[in-house]
């Protein structure tokens, strides 16, 4: 995933550096944009709001929870209902790994064991902090033009954007991935910053 969007970031500095070569001098007239849309004429700088909101997500969450002193966590888990029945805190510990084991209770009840790093804890520390938040919301937002735009270029790159069915690729676009998939991935911030 990481690869493909430093390949995309690359990519569009590639042709945007190939298209003012192409043409080193303006336009002398204005060129009339009235048909485009926001989110076309602005793919540079959400791209760049999107850059980084992703590297500070990496930075909060990936090289935290990889190399940052996490505590690990071990759950014991009802196999039958799933319901958690304990959580305990086990401070960091160099060389621990991941690991899983199936109990049978005093009563004869299966209960899973279940050591991860807590990475609930980094999260829920990180979105209590106003501006990771803030940041976010905005890089869900700029994710949300960026997405719409390419979705909606992606059929027209391709030549299979038709009349017919440009309404239909437009609705997806605007409902699935400007609203949609933005508004899941604010859940969690808006959720822990407000719990």
């Amino acid at each position: 995933l990481y690869a493909s969007i430093l390949v995309h970031v690359l990519n569009g500095i590639r042709i945007t550096l190939h298209n003012r070569k192409a043409r080193p001098v303006q336009y002398a007239a204005a060129k009339d944009t009235r048909s485009a849309t926001w989110a076309s004429k602005n793919m540079a700088l959400m791209g760049m709001i999107v850059l980084v909101f992703l590297i500070t997500h990496l930075a909060n969450f990936w090289y935290v929870y990889k190399f940052g002193d996490v505590n690990w966590v071990e759950y014991h888990v009802d196999m039958n209902s799933g319901d958690v029945l304990s959580k305990v805190i086990i401070e960091s510990v160099d060389h621990m790994k991941p690991s899983e084991a199936i109990i049978t209770g005093a009563n004869g009840e299966r209960v899973e064991s279940v050591i991860v790093r807590d990475l609930y804890n980094v999260v829920e520390l990180a979105f209590r902090e106003t501006w990771i938040v803030i940041l976010y919301l905005l890089g869900l937002i700029a994710l949300a033009y960026h997405l719409v735009h390419g979705f909606q270029s992606a059929f027209q790159t391709l030549g299979i954007r038709h009349h017919n069915v440009a309404g239909i690729i437009r609705g997806l676009g605007v409902w699935v991935f400007g609203i949609l998939i933005p508004l899941l991935f604010a859940a969690m911030p808006v959720y822990f910053f407000f719990m």
